[in-house]
């Protein structure tokens, strides 16, 4: 503040010239590069880089500060611009008194380079401007830096050269002229000392001026679409509130942090980041070197020998997001690990423009590195590769995405772990589930349409199945299965060999043999993908139904048929909880049992997965399985539940099974689970 007092600023509201967002630029619309703007613009991304969020305003607008409308509020205001070019300063200097307004024109008249800096103390105590319904509006609500020059040239040197002073965090303000009615500086002398919160949950919380920390330990709503259930029989936590109330048993997990001079020099980002990431503990193997003389008569484990780690990366404010092949291949669809290359994306941390060292095992020999895109698909400059360490410049709070050619290359992995339950379902979307399990499809079948009505015994309709190829060259056989008493040809096996991006097509005929019982069949249509991944579609068969949907029915006759036909969708199977609520001592077991009975014509295949709060699937086994029932048949699901010897007594949460099958999605009743006194 310049009187050698030290004030702690975290928002900053840039205020500018009106005028600014005039169009000046080749497609019409404003130049952020060029004059005053470019200079602006410098100076928000180096107050971001500073760690301060900073907005930018127009003085003739509306001012950020209404905590009824703002998410967060400022606590410094900077003004570009002297009260001749800025309306906002000019608001400011009247507010303050002629003191203020006098000293920023003597600046002015006595700086060589036609600059002046003023800042201008807050009219109001941080105690009496935050609070509940805290409107910070008003000109002199918050201290305001002036950034004023004699010319436009003028003016735009002060902006940089502020922007470039923000370099190490700490600026200067000039000696400041007491406004009228302002507090002494703004602000109490400040220990040298920073306080920060680490936590593994919700990252919200404000810190009153009386030093209260307030936290917000969960938020839930009740509006769309947690509100809304759209899968069958509505579900709800065990005391009938919507699971999006959070109405269970929570851990919550922070740890208050102290150090030193400001955050970076605390280290604080690297803690959190340890903080939230366990150690992992490494077992020695059998070839590591003999075990040590017993201790009491048990065998001490053998030390762990040192291992340089295969990637590091030096400084310590540069940390790695990232290992991974270039170009994302599973999420093209490809099979392979793509090509030669290994991205390595980095990430600055404290604000500091640096040179990170990394250092790659697999980096020897013939091996490169350049800058790529995010999205890894241009190439940008070449990267020196010396000694197995590629040195990368990184600016403030940059990230920057590495791809490495390397002679020696991690291994590979196998490709998507296989299925809880299969085949995998092409249409996962109906399944709320991602595809494949994990990544996309490298070819999938579709059988369309995915209903067809046979109004009586012996009527045909029609299925086309295609088969679609992804980023790479496939082929394979397609595997048509229908239930007794439907009949589809071609029946398969039917072959395809595709090109990159190709598909093919069939036409086939199903037909329900005379005597077939009215009810709803399932004819499945399934590959294997190149990685053996069991890939299925399906089209139910309808027989003896009203044919649906039927555009020559009234509106009135088409309401009454869509509504009969969803009844009869939700009554294809019935679910039931056959352990009601489950409760269990510290350090126990307990078997969670439901199930499903089919209601369909033809064998029921599908998945049960267990759904439960975060924090307590590592309790419930198995997370999904596979079942499969025989029309009007039930199948029983069971699934194991361990509570730990640390468990809190009187913890409670909930579980529930969520079964797919053909396209669609049902759910049972919550079951109530609770941890007893030992």
């Amino acid at each position: 503040t310049g009187d050698g007092r030290t004030q702690a600023l975290g928002v900053a509201e840039v205020v500018c010239p009106d005028g600014l967002d005039e169009p000046d630029g080749p497609d019409g619309w404003p130049d952020p590069t060029t004059g005053l703007r470019g200079v602006i613009r410098e100076l928000m991304v180096a107050l971001a880089a500073a760690g301060a969020t900073a907005t930018c305003s127009q003085a003739g607008g509306p001012r950020y500060g209404a905590i009824d409308a703002d998410s967060n509020l400022p606590d410094v205001r900077i003004a570009v611009g002297g009260p001749e070019v800025n309306a906002f300063t000019g608001q400011v200097l009247s507010a303050a008194g002629q003191a203020c307004a006098k000293a920023l024109a003597a600046r002015l008249a006595g700086s060589p380079g036609g600059t002046a800096r003023l800042w201008v103390p807050a009219g109001r105590s941080r105690a009496g401007a935050f609070g509940p319904g805290a409107d910070v509006r008003a000109a002199t609500d918050l201290p305001v830096l002036v950034v004023a020059g004699a010319g436009p040239g003028e003016l735009a040197a002060a902006v940089a050269a502020l922007a470039e002073d923000l370099a190490d965090a700490l600026v200067d303000g000039g000696d400041p002229v007491p406004a009228d009615g302002a507090e002494s500086s703004g602000a109490a002398a400040l220990a040298d000392r920073t306080v920060a919160l680490l936590n593994r949950g919700t990252p919200g919380g404000v810190v009153t001026p009386d030093g209260t920390l307030h936290m917000s330990l969960l938020r839930s709503c009740s509006a769309w679409p947690s509100g809304i259930w759209i899968d069958g029989e509505r579900r709800t936590a065990p005391d009938g509130s919507s699971f999006a109330w959070q109405h269970w048993s929570h851990t919550f997990e922070y740890a208050l942090v102290s150090g030193r001079d400001d955050w970076r020099a605390a280290g604080f980002v690297a803690s959190a980041e340890e903080y939230n990431h366990d150690l992992v503990a490494v077992l020695p193997r059998g070839d590591d070197p003999p075990q040590a003389p017993p201790v009491h008569g048990v065998a001490a484990r053998p030390p762990v020998p040192p291992r340089s780690p295969p990637l590091s990366v030096q400084p310590g404010n540069v940390t790695v997001s990232a290992v991974k092949p270039r170009g994302n291949p599973l999420a093209c669809g490809r099979t392979g690990m793509g090509g030669p290359e290994v991205t390595i994306r980095l990430r600055e941390t404290e604000g500091r423009a640096c040179t990170a060292r990394v250092q790659c095992a697999w980096l020897t020999g013939a091996s490169s590195a350049r800058l790529v895109g995010l999205l890894e698909e241009e190439d940008g400059a070449a990267l020196p590769v010396r000694d197995g360490t590629v040195c990368v410049d990184m600016p403030a709070f940059g990230t920057v995405t590495v791809a490495v050619s390397a002679a020696a290359r991690p291994a590979a992995p196998a490709g998507p772990p296989p299925a809880a339950a299969g085949p995998v379902h092409t249409r996962y979307w109906l399944h709320g589930k991602g595809p494949a399990p994990a990544g996309n499809l490298p070819v999938a079948v579709h059988v369309s349409p995915t209903r067809v009505t046979l109004a009586q015994p012996g009527e045909v309709g029609a299925l086309r199945l295609t088969v679609s190829g992804g980023a790479e060259a496939v082929s394979g056989t397609v595997q048509v299965a229908a239930p007794a008493g439907i009949a589809v040809t071609p029946g398969g096996p039917l072959g395809y060999d595709l090109a990159p991006g190709g598909y093919a097509a069939w036409d086939l005929t199903v037909h329900a043999a005379s005597g077939t019982a009215p009810g709803r069949y399932f004819v499945a249509a399934w590959l294997r993908d190149p990685f053996g991944l069991a890939v299925e579609d399906t089209a139910m068969i309808a027989v003896g139904e009203r044919r649906w949907p039927d555009p020559e029915l009234p509106p009135e006759q088409a309401l009454e048929l869509m509504l009969a036909d969803n009844r009869a969708g939700e009554a294809e199977i019935e679910l039931a909880v056959l352990t009601p609520q489950l409760r269990i001592t510290p350090g126990g077991h307990g078997e969670l049992l439901a199930s499903v009975t089919s209601r369909l014509a033809s064998q029921l295949r599908g998945e049960a997965q267990l759904l439960s709060p975060f924090g307590t699937w590592q309790l419930l086994a198995p997370s999904a399985q596979g079942f499969t029932a025989a029309p009007q048949s039930p199948a029983v699901l069971r699934f194991d539940v361990t509570v730990p010897a640390t468990a809190r007594p009187g913890a409670r949460w909930w579980a529930l099974v969520k079964v797919t099958y053909y396209g669609r999605v049902r759910y049972t009743e919550a079951i109530d689970l609770m941890v007893l006194p030992g």
